[in-house]
């Protein structure tokens, strides 16, 4: 290869990497309201070390397939796309009783939820995180109906 050939891949491969994936990735964070949930649900501390990684969720429609870290703690739920993904995906939060999912799978085998602030805020989960975030949830709900003491 000649050095002209070597600077056009050069330049293209900066094309592809310095404006489309940029703009993919700003396209993805838009149309799935990934943006929408960083503005309600901002992490604001530290992500946890010790988190599931390859995760998928569906937010939206838009598939983040195997791309995702999740960690659950009793507070609430971390979440994060990895790598170069989370390029225009700032890190979420999601305080237990904001998660609302359905008790009954789809017809594909995953989980409907919304976000009880942000209704029109779609996700669906595998049934491998739902049975993950059963008992956090079970306890969100219980708590949310215990009578205040005063």
């Amino acid at each position: 290869m000649s050095l002209v050939e070597w600077l056009i891949w050069f330049a293209a491969l900066f094309f592809l990497l310095g404006v489309v994936f940029p703009l993919v990735a700003w396209s993805l964070s838009y149309y799935s309201g990934w943006r929408r949930l960083a503005e309600r649900y901002p992490l604001t501390g530290a992500f946890p070390e010790q988190a599931h990684r390859f995760q998928s969720l569906t937010l939206n429609g838009v598939r983040y397939r195997r791309v995702l870290r999740m960690a659950e703690r009793p507070e609430g739920l971390y979440l994060v796309p990895m790598g170069v993904f989370s390029f225009n995906h700032p890190s979420l939060f999601f305080p237990w009783h904001e998660l609302q999912i359905e008790e009954q799978p789809t017809w594909w085998g995953w989980y409907s939820g919304r976000f009880r602030s942000m209704p029109q805020e779609a996700f669906h989960i595998p049934a491998s995180v739902k049975a993950r975030w059963t008992p956090y949830l079970r306890r969100a709900v219980s708590t949310s109906l215990e009578p205040e003491v005063s």
